[in-house]
């Protein structure tokens, strides 16, 4: 999951396939599928309009691959973490510190666990708000009165 959180996240946030986010997935031309698709029977070109080079699919896959006991059950189980990364991803909980990663991403271009944890406990001016007002509403409450 975290080989495809970064990939999966860019592709969220800007709107973009897999191959334009860099994750080792590359698309074939109509020229290139045609030729794959004649080199290895029962397949049509359509079968190879995407397919992992390298990068974080590849790294992730060949995880997957390792605790696998065959083709199908890596399949499988590469997918259900795929749905599993981007069902996280898009949880309204988690999206605000996948922003604020990516924002201190964008301006060091490389961070420490440390610094990610630092990003993601730090409330943001919004929870601030929230946590002052009930800290407020809570200091100004009377106390309850003996029962």
């Amino acid at each position: 999951m975290v080989f495809l959180a970064g990939g999966f996240a860019a592709m969220e946030a800007l709107g973009v396939s897999e191959h334009e986010v860099g994750m080792g997935i590359e698309k074939a031309g109509p020229d290139m599928a045609a030729k794959l698709a004649a080199q290895f029977e029962g397949t049509t070109p359509s079968d190879f309009d995407t397919f992992i080079v390298g990068g974080d699919f590849q790294a992730a896959f060949d995880l997957v691959d390792k605790v696998s006991g065959g083709d199908d059950e890596a399949g499988a189980y590469f997918g259900w973490l795929a749905c599993r990364t981007r069902n996280l991803l898009r949880h309204p909980r988690f999206w605000p510190a996948v922003e604020a990663v990516a924002g201190a991403l964008y301006e060091k271009d490389r961070l420490s666990g440390q610094s990610i944890r630092e990003i993601i406990t730090t409330p943001s001016e919004d929870e601030q708000a929230k946590i002052a007002a009930f800290v407020q509403r809570f200091a100004s409450k009377e106390p309850d009165a003996p029962s």
